[in-house]
């Protein structure tokens, strides 16, 4: 959250074009599942303790950053919470046309697939194909946000860590 402070300060952040950035993620589910679950109980943390950094979330004051900060970050670490409301709300709506019941019938496709890459990966230990790797990958990482939040919300810090190797 250090970026943060600087942008509170009053600098701001250049874009450089020729700058390359690399972030490894863990080889396993289990182990990215992890590691997002942490990050994300840090970050909130952070956010409650020193809530003079939620004043960034105002765009009146922080213009275009802020609407950054809610999309790549507040709204990103929701998305899990959005996926169940998108397909709890969809159900009463079913009846009002057919647009509903592709909608449904989409989500419901989808979510086979994240379960198709769940059995595999997870209890035949096999590399699904990339259609349901992607779909069960994303569903986990909006699901580890989300427990993340959870975790911060309930006073819960992760103080210590052991790097996945």
């Amino acid at each position: 959250m250090r970026p943060l402070k600087i942008i509170q300060r009053g600098y701001r952040a250049v874009y450089e074009p020729e700058a390359v950035a690399w972030e490894q993620t863990a080889s396993e589910t289990g182990k990215e599942f992890r590691r997002r679950v942490r990050m994300v109980t840090q970050a909130v943390s952070i956010l409650m303790k020193d809530r003079s950094l939620l004043s960034l979330l105002n765009p009146l004051r922080f213009g275009l950053f802020a609407l950054q900060l809610w999309s790549h970050k507040i709204l990103r670490w929701l998305s899990g919470l959005f996926l169940v409301l998108i397909f709890l709300f969809n159900i009463p709506l079913l009846r009002d046309g057919p647009v509903y019941v592709a909608i449904m019938a989409i989500q419901v496709l989808f979510y086979l697939a994240v379960l198709w890459g769940l059995v595999s990966e997870e209890i035949f230990k096999k590399p699904a194909p990339k259609l349901p790797h992607v779909a069960y990958y994303f569903c986990l990482s909006c699901y580890a946000m989300l427990k993340g939040v959870f975790l911060a919300l309930r006073g819960h810090t992760m103080i210590t860590w052991q790097p996945s190797r």
